[in-house]
């Protein structure tokens, strides 16, 4: 067998779910195939599969489509080229020509000649493309529009004709044109990549392509440059604006040791950059790949009106091929009058706007979203935030920085402060809990070594805390349950454990086998925009905004007043959290869970919207999650779930504005009450307004 492979084709006539099914069934008869997925706004095919290429691209070819491979990288759409334009423009100005010259002049056979020259201008693309359809039996909006353009012609109305074919090919270009400006964003943030890099080696500094260089390798970013690659700072000091990549609007400092991305623009300093991956996976390559998958997934709205499209156009042919025969038979008009009738209920059959009324939409609010520095996965989470009605945040790294620092050091014996700062922080620096962080630091801070402290047979206490002999005797350090177990817990030392933690201070006790020696309480400051978002949340969804934590009842319940949430959990494990969130979704539907640690991993995955926060996540919760807050704050969430329930608002507006409007002239067609070129021209309009509306998603959130 050979090995799995990836072809990705550009399908010109793909326009909507009717040319999707075809290939499907074209490819579903081929074996080998694995999977396939479309992209009808930019015209794609992705297929995985065991044959050849060539095979691939050659069934659906046999089913009357042309195609064009593209590179397996992002592929990111080249402008509609200018040749398009000008023809749709010389169409045009033919027919309006045509019209003026037929009403102002009396030259009937000088503006025949004009529409002639103007349908076979705009017609001629339009006419292969139906050809193509045909010979595969394939009914689509080409048929349509030619169909409906050959009977005008035969009619002898050649201004309809005309109006028809230029009406629809300007439709088409405009669509385009607005799908054009939905991959600027993504143009752009990929154009920010310097094309070349100064490269530091032990000769000295060189210019070289970018795409040459590797991880590894040193560069040197100079003042006022884009950096070119994704690394960590290795030499130097600078302000960085990262507003492109994370949606942080001010300049974040950068020091050695710090990460970097490809696309910022670099302050002030001239920094050395160590290279952690090669140009073609940085993270601004990884964000395009990010957006080319979400559009491959389907929102339900969307399926829904693919699978109703598949029946509506057939069933409108089927209409109008009724009006063009059964009336006059009937003895009730004329055949011309009803024939021209039945072309104009099939003009305004075509479904474009409505399957267009929710592909573009989410494109627009996914690329959106990518301006903003948040990353969704594809139209179906856009499905589920509009429907969140409760949401679960994490503490530590989400509500909190993430970030512990000392607050108090308590005597409980002859100790000294500083004794016990060191012994602590030496039995804390063997252990990977994130309090042992803040204990280091603040040791380094006061200047007290803590290396040489002779630490032996260390180990961990799960969930309660750690031991280690210290010169010579066994200490522990610990929670308020450690000391408990120890039975060296006295009323007068709870007391005071309860009262620092009432302050929402987190309490580690050291001891030996028969006494409390002192006490340390730490404390994660909360982010200063925590307490505004739970209310703007809470706003919005219209639910409940819920604490979960491991952390002890009285700091998880400090902060839960101090932000004003609903309701505090605390002492949780991973799956602990999981049943919280499922309560949450029987007691009030959809629920988001916010969080950035590998213990909120389970629970995003869980939730209906999981959220992790890209800046300080750690990689498992950033893969279990459906979107990331790459600046790695919380001040994105409300237009999150704004983006949500707007993206929905303005797909069902979409949808509505089409239906209502074919309706209508499917009505006035049959009436013979409108004529040809109005219902095409109110379809293409209707198209229009539904791109535009659309397009407005493209706008960055704040």
């Amino acid at each position: 067998m050979s090995a799995e492979r990836t072809t990705m084709l550009r399908v010109e006539d793909l326009c909507c779910a009717a040319e999707e099914q075809q290939i499907r069934a074209a490819l579903g008869r081929v074996p080998g195939i694995r999977t396939m997925s479309f992209d009808i706004v930019k015209k794609t095919v992705v297929v995985r599969h065991d044959v050849d290429s060539e095979t691939v691209a050659g069934a659906i070819q046999a089913a009357g489509f042309t195609t064009t491979p593209i590179a397996a990288a992002p592929e990111v759409p080249a402008h509609t080229p200018f040749m398009r334009i000008w023809t749709v423009a010389g169409a045009v100005t033919a027919l309006m020509a045509g019209v003026v010259l037929e009403h102002t002049s009396g030259g009937h056979s000088e503006a025949t000649v004009l529409y002639l020259a103007s349908i076979l201008i705009s017609g001629w693309p339009i006419v292969q493309r139906a050809g193509r359809s045909a010979v595969a039996l394939r009914l689509d909006v080409n048929v349509l529009m030619t169909g409906a353009a050959i009977g005008a012609a035969v009619l002898g109305q050649y201004a309809e004709a005309a109006a028809v074919l230029v009406l629809y090919a300007l439709s088409m270009l405009l669509e385009s044109l607005s799908v054009d400006r939905t991959q600027r964003a993504i143009r752009d943030l990929l154009s920010l990549t310097p094309p070349v890099v100064t490269l530091v080696t032990s000769e000295g500094v060189s210019t070289v392509a970018a795409e040459t260089v590797r991880a590894g390798n040193i560069v040197l970013v100079r003042p006022g440059q884009r950096i070119p690659v994704d690394g960590t700072v290795a030499r130097g000091s600078t302000s960085v604006d990262e507003s492109p990549i994370t949606g942080e609007s001010l300049p974040v400092f950068k020091s050695q040791g710090s990460h970097v991305y490809a696309g910022s623009l670099n302050g002030r300093g001239a920094v050395e950059i160590l290279v952690t991956t090669p140009q073609t996976d940085t993270l601004l390559h990884r964000i395009v790949s990010f957006v080319e998958e979400a559009r491959a997934k389907k929102t339900e709205i969307q399926n829904f009106t693919e699978r109703f499209a598949k029946y509506y156009v057939p069933g409108v042919f089927a209409a109008a091929v009724a009006i063009a025969f059964i009336p006059p038979v009937l003895g009730l008009g004329g055949w011309a009058d009803w024939f021209y009738r039945s072309l104009t209920v099939l003009v305004i059959s075509c479904p474009c706007a409505l399957l267009l009324s929710t592909p573009v939409a989410v494109v627009s609010a996914v690329t959106g979203a990518v301006r903003t520095g948040v990353l969704i996965r594809g139209g179906s989470v856009l499905d589920h935030l509009a429907r969140v009605r409760s949401v679960a945040m994490d503490k530590t790294g989400t509500l909190t920085h993430g970030r512990h620092d000392v607050t108090s050091i308590v005597r409980l014996d002859s100790l000294t402060e500083e004794e016990i700062l060191r012994t602590t922080a030496a039995i804390e620096l063997r252990s990977e809990h994130p309090l042992a962080d803040a204990l280091v630091r603040e040791a380094g801070r006061r200047g007290i070594s803590i290396e040489l402290e002779p630490v032996e047979r260390f180990e961990a206490v799960p969930g309660k805390g750690v031991r280690a002999v210290v010169g010579g005797r066994m200490l522990h350090v610990g929670n308020h349950q450690y000391v408990e177990d120890l039975r060296i817990c006295s009323p007068a030392l709870e007391q005071r454990i309860a009262d620092l933690e009432a302050g929402g201070q987190t309490v580690l006790v050291l001891a030996d086998d028969t006494r409390p020696l002192g006490m340390v309480s730490v404390k994660d400051r909360t982010r200063d925009e925590s307490q505004a978002v739970v209310q703007r949340v809470r706003t919005i969804v219209g639910g409940p905004v819920v604490l979960l934590t491991g952390d002890n009842r009285a700091t998880a319940e400090a902060l839960g007043r101090s932000l004003g949430v609903d309701a505090v959990h605390h002492g949780l494990l991973p799956e602990d959290k999981v049943r919280s969130v499922e309560i949450l979704r029987r007691e009030h539907g959809s629920v988001a869970m916010v969080g950035d640690g590998i213990n909120d991993a389970p629970a995003l995955a869980t939730a209906d919207v999981g959220i992790a926060m890209g800046g300080t996540g750690t990689e498992e919760a950033i893969r279990a999650a459906d979107v990331v807050l790459m600046n790695g704050g919380i001040g994105f969430l409300p237009y999150l779930f704004r983006l949500g329930r707007r993206t929905h608002s303005v797909i069902l507006t979409n949808i509505v504005l089409a239906l209502a409007t074919k309706g209508v002239f499917l009505l006035l067609g049959t009436a013979g009450v409108t004529s040809l070129w109005l219902a095409i021209l109110a379809d293409d309009c209707i198209t229009l307004v539904v791109l535009m509306n659309s397009l407005r998603l493209l706008k960055k959130g704040t």
